[in-house]
């Protein structure tokens, strides 16, 4: 599983986000919105932070805003209680 997180450089929120992901060694790659206008559009991509779980090139959860690494982690680790959230 990929987890794929939609950020900007101006967003305070994405930047929490992206310190949680380190700081748990939690693994992601970070898609900025400014520089990559064609995966916004590809993803639908409405705000920011997005997360986006991604198996064998289907999503598998979205979640926007900040949430504690714990849930990065239950997802990653393809929990069954997982279900779409948005805050």
């Amino acid at each position: 599983m990929v987890l794929k997180i939609f950020s900007a450089t101006w967003c305070g929120p994405c930047k929490k986000l992206k310190k949680i992901l380190l700081d748990n060694n939690i693994p992601h790659e970070i898609i900025d919105i400014d520089e990559n206008p064609e995966a916004v559009k590809q993803y639908k991509i409405k705000s920011v932070p997005v997360a986006i779980f991604e198996e064998n090139g289907q999503i598998i959860e979205e979640i926007s805003g900040v949430y504690p690494p714990q849930k990065y982690s239950e997802i990653l680790l393809n929990k069954k209680d997982s279900t779409h959230i948005a805050a």
